[in-house]
């Protein structure tokens, strides 16, 4: 997916998972999804992030290549271990940044392309109906998942069925020809 989905679904990532309690409201933790979601791009030197750390792209792309290692569930687990029992950083920054990371390898295996999720083994994995890089598919699904995250957390679980309802029942009646 293109640098501004990625980014649209690490907002997205955010946003739902404040809501769903995941994660708090500091800042250090939203900001942390943000970084989650570019970080498996590191290893493409042309990207958003690897144009501004070269001195770790380059390195990364030329020994693992473009969806290699970063775009695993093996970076994801080792990540984790390292930030928690290594580095001792704090829980919510952490899980902030495996849900980022996480939502980048989500819509990675939404593409054509796919990606390695059990690196070392090169076998890549994607969805049934995959859909390419920059089309009309990838801005149409990237909204879906924007208008329905957004719905869920302004409305909540109960709380969202009487609004959907009066939005079924006026696109029923409009429709039938009967505006409301």
């Amino acid at each position: 997916m293109q640098f501004s989905s990625h980014l649209t679904v690490g907002a997205v990532t955010a946003l739902v998972s404040v809501k769903a309690g995941w994660i708090g409201l500091e800042s250090l933790d939203i900001l942390a999804v943000l970084l989650g979601c570019m970080l498996p791009d590191i290893d493409h030197p042309h990207s958003a992030l690897g144009r501004r750390l070269k001195v770790l792209s380059v390195p990364i792309s030329k020994v693992f290549g473009h969806r290699g290692i970063t775009h695993s569930l093996l970076i994801i687990a080792g990540g984790m271990w390292l930030l928690l029992y290594k580095l001792q950083a704090p829980p919510g920054w952490v899980t902030g940044l495996a849900l980022g990371y996480f939502s980048h390898l989500a819509a990675d295996f939404m593409t054509v392309a796919g990606i390695p999720l059990l690196w070392p083994w090169r076998q890549r994995f994607c969805f049934p109906l995959p859909i390419r890089t920059g089309s009309l598919s990838e801005h149409l699904i990237v909204a879906l998942l924007v208008a329905s995250s957004v719905t869920w957390t302004a409305c909540g679980n109960q709380r969202c069925q009487p609004v959907l309802l009066e939005l079924q029942m006026a696109v029923a009646q409009f429709s039938a020809g009967t505006p409301k």
